[in-house]
């Protein structure tokens, strides 16, 4: 991630900052649900084998 350039475009535009932090959250909450689903299929689950 270019945190140069977020950084310079919250300046230019810094209304994106409440998207920006909600864009955060949801990552977050994407992340923890695929860890939670890897923890409960297991970590040998393949595909095709």
């Amino acid at each position: 991630m270019n945190l140069l350039g977020v950084l310079s475009a919250l300046v230019q535009h810094p209304g994106q900052l409440q998207a920006l932090m909600r864009v955060g959250r949801d990552a977050d909450t994407a992340f923890k649900a695929l860890r939670q689903a890897r923890a409960e299929l297991g970590a040998d689950l393949k595909f095709g084998a």
